[in-house]
């Protein structure tokens, strides 16, 4: 791993998921909560299971995946 760089985690997740029910999503945040690791959870309602990639906010979701990568790197914004 570069130096300055550290693991990062963001979650996304959509409300409209039909294999995944909410409350596992709540659960593997309560994992991490209780592990005291840092992460981003993301929740797009009404979204699938391909959001921000090819369907619904796609530029918004772009926007937020590279900001992420940019943080999660320590590049400059």
């Amino acid at each position: 791993m570069p130096p300055g760089c550290r693991a990062s985690c963001c979650w996304w997740s959509a409300s409209r998921i039909l294999n995944v029910d909410p409350a596992s999503t709540m659960q593997v945040v309560d994992a991490l909560v209780r592990a005291d690791k840092d992460f981003e959870l993301l929740v797009v309602p009404n979204g699938e299971h391909t959001v921000g990639r090819s369907t619904g906010p796609v530029a918004y979701g772009q926007r937020r995946e590279y900001d992420f990568f940019l943080r999660a790197l320590g590049g400059a914004r």
